[in-house]
């Protein structure tokens, strides 16, 4: 039980971080957003009365709460991304999820994200908000193409150009 919530934890800490890394391509509706949010927080329903049964019957209570806190922090990692992509089904930027940590606020914030309606079609967040070299749909890539070259990482470049030299 422990191996299994470090290695849930430690999936999560990789996953949160690399949030701010992600490219969202996609917008999310607000079906799709609500059907989500659903789904996630039963997850977490049924997982944690999971862990509450595990504790009743073991007596192991150290563990269980930290199983409880990894599948609260998951939960909210995953909500995280769903309001990303239904603030770009909006045309707002997803750093303003942050909105929703304000009590009181966020409130409205979620009625605001549940009922207002996305852009009619297309906006900014359908493209991909990095300029990609890809070439045509079912064309063979170019043959001095490099995956790491998409990437949005501007070090990557200057990384690989100095090892070249060395």
């Amino acid at each position: 039980m422990r191996f299994i919530t470090w290695l849930a934890a430690g999936l999560v800490v990789y996953t949160t971080y690399g949030l701010r890394h992600i490219v969202y391509n996609g917008r999310l509706r607000r079906f799709a957003y609500l059907l989500g949010l659903l789904v996630t927080g039963a997850c977490e329903v049924v997982l944690l009365l999971g862990v509450r049964y595990y504790m009743e019957r073991s007596g192991a209570d150290n563990a269980g709460y930290f199983t409880g806190a990894v599948i609260v922090v998951a939960g909210i990692a995953a909500k995280a991304i769903l309001s990303v992509r239904r603030l770009h089904d909006l045309d707002r930027p997803g750093r303003r999820y942050w909105l929703l940590w304000i009590p009181l606020f966020n409130i409205i914030y979620f009625l605001d994200l549940l009922l207002r309606p996305g852009t009619p079609g297309p906006n900014q967040y359908d493209a991909v908000a990095v300029p990609l070299r890809v070439a045509a749909a079912g064309a063979p890539l170019p043959p001095d193409f490099n995956p790491e070259q998409q990437l949005p990482e501007p070090d990557v470049h200057d990384h690989d150009h100095d090892h070249d030299h060395e």
